[in-house]
């Protein structure tokens, strides 16, 4: 007997995989724990089904509504969640492919996007850099360091050099589905969004998103920069030290 928990995509996968077992004289049952079924395999279906990769938007704020201070005050006060959820961030990244960010986050905050307080791979980093401005004093930044691949997304030229690959797309349009038929030639199944703020909105706007992780600290900046414009209704909530995690599904996308 064969038991088949996700019979829709398995079909859509396999073909007559199913019609074929059954006239060889196999007894199969479907559709057993399909939900479960699809929540474990969610990258892959997502994948293709809908010929992009699974999307995890993520970013942290403070109690008051703020990603960062003020302009003048980026050299100072900026981390804004704590260290255990710090480690929470790190494993979500080894959990997935890939991590994405704009160039005002890498030259704000000069990330590594790495998985150094967590056991696993790093991810494949992915950089908005319309006109080349990082990559050009890509010795200033740690997003090139070479502990996993760099992609970056840019409008003037491909190119591949050790472990930085330019793609090139055209901003005179939609850069969101040039990026999404991009990922999915390269077989990248999962991305996580982490800013900042223009990057993350312009996902939000689309309906781009499978499940969103919003981070709120204890902390207040008074002003600075203003998180996404986000709501939905359908999340679940946790607490680590002094931070509350909301954790969002999209049931609408």
């Amino acid at each position: 007997k064969v038991v088949i928990g996700c019979v829709d995509t398995f079909s859509k996968v396999a073909g007559k995989g199913i019609q074929r077992l059954k006239e060889n004289g196999i007894e199969v049952e479907v559709g057993v724990l399909g939900e479960e079924c699809r929540e474990l395999n969610k990258r892959f279906f997502t994948f293709y089904e809908k010929n992009r990769p699974y999307i995890i938007l993520k970013w942290a704020q403070t109690k008051d509504g703020f990603v960062a201070p003020m302009a003048d005050k980026h050299k100072k006060d900026r981390w804004i969640s704590g260290p255990k959820t710090n480690q929470f961030t790190h494993k979500l990244r080894a959990e997935e492919m890939a991590i994405l960010v704009g160039k005002s986050t890498v030259l704000a905050d000069n990330p590594s996007l790495t998985t150094r307080n967590y056991p696993g791979k790093n991810p494949i980093k992915i950089l908005f850099d319309r006109h080349l401005e990082i990559w050009n004093s890509q010795d200033s930044f740690a997003i090139f360091e070479p502990d996993s691949k760099t992609i970056v997304l840019n409008s003037l030229r491909n190119f591949k050099e050790n472990n930085i690959e330019g793609i090139k797309l055209d901003y005179s349009k939609d850069v969101l589905p040039q990026l999404m038929r991009n990922l999915v030639q390269r077989n990248i199944q999962s991305l996580i969004v982490e800013g900042g703020t223009q990057t993350l909105q312009s996902f939000i706007d689309k309906n781009l998103w499978d499940e969103s992780v919003v981070i709120t600290s204890s902390i207040e900046f008074g002003n600075g920069v203003p998180s996404p414009d986000f709501s939905s209704l359908n999340f679940h909530q946790m607490v680590l030290g002094y931070d509350e995690l909301r954790m969002y599904k999209n049931l609408d996308s």
